[in-house]
């Protein structure tokens, strides 16, 4: 691309960078990251992000969306039994996903007890697995803003995109299907359901393998998927919390990591790590607007 053309682009993403909302670990950093991107084009770019706030949005005029878990729980073929069960996990450990204060490690050990107890608690129950489409036409308003445009700019220039979510991977699909953008460039690792007999659930597919926020690394993924990929040097990746920062790690070869993290909950508290984590923080942004600026002259 010619010099000045970059110029020119660089100030329009300026612009969407100057915002209040906006917080730049390092604007030369960002800048020569974004420069990278762009100079090199769409083949040498894959997109990795979290679902769950990040592609959802995270609240809608003050009022929480729901993550995938949560429109699960709102099929009336689970018993009263298992939503309860539910309940009583959610109010313990989410409290702790969120606090900033506990340890890394802690953190960790107590989302793997999560979501082992929820592997368990989804044994033997009956659930019909076209449930799911009807869930996904109730609940599948709640994507961010300009979401199908840009998945939609991504597929026409077969940008590859890995969905690394925490929640859970029939919905995931089901409001990706609902939404008219599940395309062939989208692959998504997360916890699908598994069936025994017919429509009976068996728990998780991988339950050595529960995906939590703090475990979404390179590990989660197969190698063949980041294999395939190595040309892929350049690396968008979006998250909402700490451990989305590190999605990125088994992708061979990526040497132009750009982090875009998505803050909300404990703002005061959590503005300096997200920062320190993140190259891009967007506090309370519902919209893919600064995405789509830093990647319109490639797509």
């Amino acid at each position: 691309m010619e010099v000045i053309y970059l110029i020119h682009v660089c100030l329009q993403i300026a612009d969407s960078l100057l915002s209040c909302k906006v917080h730049l670990k390092d604007e030369a950093t960002v800048f020569e990251k974004i420069n990278k991107i762009i100079t090199d084009g769409p083949e040498r770019l894959q997109v990795i992000t979290d679902f769950d706030f990040t592609i959802t949005k995270q609240h809608e005029e003050g009022q929480p969306m729901h993550s995938s878990f949560c429109i699960f729980k709102k099929s009336k073929q689970l018993p009263s039994s298992y939503l309860e069960q539910s309940r009583v996990l959610f109010e313990k450990y989410r409290p702790i996903e969120l606090d900033p204060r506990v340890p890394r490690e802690l953190k960790a050990r107590l989302l793997d007890t999560w979501m082992t107890s929820a592997h368990k608690n989804l044994k033997g129950i009956r659930f019909s697995r076209g449930e799911m489409e009807g869930l996904a036409e109730q609940h599948g308003n709640g994507f961010r803003e300009r979401t199908k445009e840009l998945f939609e700019r991504l597929h026409a220039k077969q940008v590859p995109i890995l969905i690394l979510s925490a929640g859970l991977g029939d919905v995931v699909e089901a409001l990706l299907h609902r939404q008219g953008i599940l395309y062939d460039n989208i692959h998504i690792v997360s916890n699908f359901l598994k069936y025994n007999d017919g429509d009976v659930l068996d728990g998780f597919k991988r339950p050595d393998k529960v995906l939590h926020v703090l475990n979404k690394n390179g590990h989660a993924v197969d190698e063949e998927y980041f294999e395939v990929l190595k040309n892929k040097t350049n690396v968008l990746l979006m998250g909402d919390s700490l451990g989305d920062a590190d999605m990125a790690e088994g992708a061979k070869n990526a040497d132009n990591i750009l982090k875009i993290g998505f803050l909300y909950h404990h703002v005061e508290e959590n503005l300096p790590l997200y920062k320190e984590t993140f190259d891009i923080v967007l506090h309370d942004d519902q919209t893919m607007n600064v995405v789509l600026d830093i990647l319109s002259p490639i797509i």
